[in-house]
């Protein structure tokens, strides 16, 4: 090979490489997220007079544009007779953000239902979204693919999502 072909792919090389390395230290704005996120779930708790189910189902609305929305609600049952022993519902809205893996929360409202009868003790696994009005939390998103993601509270619990439809 000629000494002219070597520095031409010498050239090629060092551009590629200093290409790829810009790349790489220059920040691009996330997108943001649109993402619709349900689900059910099922968490076995330790009880003195014997082992509960707490059952919970989610809803997750985490538009491109304006508020997320988030409403849930659950059941505890007693193992062995099936009876329900308490239910909540709750409800937040709130401003959101991504900032790299991290998925930034603000809650502007939150509510839940007169009839909620469920202690803090056995709402920890919920403890996704915190139902606190000015709470400002982070989460971390994990992409499983183009168009599904992972959400985590850091204390087991995911939200499973996936990207919303075109709205017409």
């Amino acid at each position: 090979m000629s000494s002219r072909r070597w520095r031409h792919l010498w050239v090629f090389l060092v551009v590629g490489a200093l290409s790829l390395g810009a790349g790489a230290l220059v920040k691009r704005p996330d997108a943001p997220l649109d993402l619709l996120c349900s689900g059910r779930s099922a968490h076995m708790l330790k009880a003195p007079a014997g082992a509960q189910w707490l059952l919970y189902q989610y809803y997750l609305d985490l538009r491109a544009e304006g508020l997320g929305d988030y409403k849930t609600s659950a059941r505890l049952l007693d193992t062995s007779s099936g009876q329900v022993l308490g239910h909540l519902h709750r409800t937040a809205s709130f401003e959101h953000r991504r900032e790299g893996r991290r998925l930034l929360i603000h809650v502007q409202h939150s509510g839940k239902s007169e009839t909620d009868n469920l202690q803090e003790p056995q709402l920890a696994n919920l403890g996704l979204f915190l139902f606190t009005e000015q709470a400002r939390l982070t989460y971390r998103v994990r992409h499983l693919s183009a168009d599904s993601v992972l959400i985590s509270n850091g204390l087991g619990a995911v939200l499973f999502c996936e990207q919303n439809l075109p709205r017409n």
